[in-house]
């Protein structure tokens, strides 16, 4: 009886232990805190060593058990040593160790692009792309090609050639875009015959334009009601010449903004500026008429006649 009670005793101060350091684990992990290194604002440069830019990066002290749930992120200014990112992280973002790459290490470069994906680099890129443009962004290609037949003058043709390739980084004399290998043919060729033209295509989502009346209209009805939900007091006449100047308001806003079949881009030769140039021509001042200048001889003859007479 007294070795069963020993036992037992002594399966309970096993158990105690045990449950103490649990416990204790668990607290500690729980107030154990890491630092974790965050981009600090936007700019930062892909093509530089992190480690660097120090303008552009943080650190910040959270929980040990929190940061066990981010996928492997930067915790020392050793790993930021002589890497650059891959690709631009937002504000606030802690910084992970699968978005850097080794600035020098052979093969790295590769390893950040997908099979049969290569990148393409453009001389003067950057003058040709709007200012705050940036890795990441998705640009369009076209190109201008002059074509020769004969004795007849050389006709010039300009078109889209590639829509929404990444702008995978950018220095001050290049563009560094992203292509898949058949694109960069494609590119090659198009830049050894043409001239390259880069244009950075809006992304924001619009109506079409053979909708906006339609649109406006419920917009207008729907502001209308709710007007006079929230100011049961006002007049009908108030309530409708109000939703009046909504409508017009909104109108013009979506005329602006609206999209158009035409405004898709298309192959344009030569011939179609010119006739673009001609339609648009304004038109010259009439010159005096020969009438004019005759009444006018023969007012001043009056006056001369009237003063001789004088």
């Amino acid at each position: 009886m007294k070795n069963k009670m020993r036992i037992q005793k002594i399966l309970i101060g096993l158990l105690s232990v045990v449950i103490a350091v649990i416990v204790f684990g668990t607290f500690l992990g729980r107030t154990q805190t890491i630092t974790v290194f965050k981009i600090k604002k936007d700019g930062i440069d892909l093509n530089k060593d992190v480690a660097d830019q120090t303008d552009f990066w943080t650190t910040d002290t959270i929980l040990k058990a929190d940061a066990d749930k981010m996928p492997g992120v930067v915790t020392n200014i050793a790993q930021l040593q002589h890497k650059k990112l891959i690709v631009m992280l937002k504000t606030g973002s802690p910084i992970l160790l699968d978005a850097l790459t080794d600035e020098d290490g052979g093969g790295s470069f590769a390893k950040t692009l997908p099979e049969y994906h290569t990148v393409h680099k453009i001389k003067d890129g950057p003058l040709l792309l709007p200012p705050g443009t940036s890795a990441g962004d998705l640009i369009d290609v076209a190109v201008s090609v002059e074509e020769k037949s004969g004795t007849q003058d050389p006709s010039l043709t300009t078109g889209m050639l590639l829509h929404n390739v990444k702008v995978y980084s950018m220095d001050k004399d290049y563009v560094y875009i992203q292509l898949t290998q058949q694109e960069a043919l494609l590119l090659s060729n198009a830049e050894k015959y043409g001239t390259i033209i880069l244009q950075l295509p809006g992304v924001m989502k619009t109506i079409q334009c053979t909708d906006v009346e339609k649109t406006a209209k419920k917009e207008a009805l729907d502001y209308g009601k709710n007007l006079k939900k929230d100011h049961p007091e006002m007049t009908e006449t108030k309530a409708n010449d109000l939703a009046t100047d909504f409508f017009n308001a909104t109108k013009e806003k979506y005329n602006t903004s609206c999209l158009s079949d035409s405004d898709k881009g298309t192959s344009v030769t030569k011939q179609d500026v010119i006739n673009i140039i001609k339609n648009n021509q304004i038109s010259s001042v009439p010159a005096p008429t020969d009438n004019s200048a005759t009444n006018s001889t023969d007012n001043s003859a009056t006056k001369s006649t009237d003063n001789t007479k004088k």
